[in-house]
């Protein structure tokens, strides 16, 4: 039979430069089950800690699935929307070693940006 459940997870990180950056959860986590479908939204934002007037903020709504294993995670679907107008970027992939959801960002070389998202998650298992 079928389960559902709803969860909500927390993840951040600092970056300092122009490379890509997995946030790291601090509460929660974006694992799937097995034998799980996930719809999953999330906010990220961010802000330059050490100047004013650089924030930017993104959306991000998908859908991710996980069979038996932890390499058959697909991302399914996924829309993204950025809500302020810098060159910094939001990625969500599939972690296809740990059967998770993976939330990755880019900053700008020689700039420290603070980044926090929320991640909420729906999921059906068998």
């Amino acid at each position: 039979y079928l389960t559902a459940a709803e969860t909500r997870a927390e993840a951040s990180a600092t970056t300092t430069n122009s490379t890509q950056t997995t946030l790291t959860y601090t509460t929660g986590s974006g694992t799937l089950d097995a034998n799980s479908t996930v719809a999953f939204f999330g906010i990220v934002t961010a802000r330059r800690t050490a100047a004013d007037g650089e924030n930017d903020g993104f959306e991000f709504n998908g859908l991710i699935y996980r069979n038996a294993l932890a390499s058959s995670t697909t991302l399914a679907a996924l829309q993204m929307n950025q809500i302020g107008a810098t060159a910094w970027s939001v990625d969500v992939q599939a972690d296809t070693t740990n059967g998770a959801i993976l939330i990755k960002v880019t900053g700008a070389t020689s700039k420290t940006i603070s980044w926090k998202a929320h991640l909420y998650k729906t999921a059906v298992a068998e």
